[in-house]
């Protein structure tokens, strides 16, 4: 017998700018864009579902605005969650994006490239390979990176980063664990 399971909220693919709810879930069913000059607001307790393979990418701006009691959550649609679920979030030549209270888990990594971007309070956790950042100035702060494979973090050709404050958790290591890269980059780490 075949199974047929119902969805029950709005079905998203190619470029957005708008702003998102808690109202329904947003079911990602084909790569996102938010494209350059557009922006995209998701507010407290909004959840987002990737479905495999499926990427996030902003070249405009992306403001999540959870809170502790309702943070934003970027998940997969498997039932059986695992890191590389889905594909990446990329953040492409944007300025002023931030991310605030946000759970993002079991994709495949968190992808930054010539960007300023904070995130605070957020929760990156069960990812197949972490988060690369390459000529950016990012700022992590009061994060807490868990379960990733490869690595926490990679600053590549970073001037200036900020890493401030967060908690770097991992129950076990494979042979090619490397926690925080840092190669020809230079920024500011303390209190993690």
């Amino acid at each position: 017998p075949i199974t047929l399971i119902a969805y029950s909220g709005n079905y998203v693919s190619g470029s957005v700018s708008a702003t998102w709810t808690n109202e329904v879930i947003y079911y990602i069913v084909g790569d996102v864009y938010v494209s350059s000059g557009n922006s995209l607001i998701i507010e407290p307790g909004t959840v987002i579902k990737l479905f495999s393979n499926c990427n996030f990418e902003v070249n405009g701006m992306l403001n999540v605005n959870g809170t502790e009691e309702n943070p934003v959550l970027f998940t997969t649609d498997n039932n059986y969650p695992i890191p590389g679920s889905w594909g990446y979030l990329e953040f492409n030549n944007t300025d002023n994006s931030l991310i605030n209270h946000c759970i993002i888990e079991c994709g495949t990594s968190i992808e930054i490239y010539q960007s300023d971007l904070i995130v605070t309070n957020c929760e990156i956790r069960n990812f197949s390979i972490g988060t690369f950042c390459s000529q950016s100035t990012p700022v992590f702060d009061q994060c807490k990176f868990q379960h990733c494979y490869e690595y926490f973090i990679y600053f590549n050709n970073c001037n200036n980063f900020i890493f401030l404050n967060n908690q770097l958790i991992a129950d076990q290591f494979n042979s090619g664990f490397r926690g925080i890269v840092i190669f020809d980059a230079h920024g500011l780490i303390e209190n993690n």
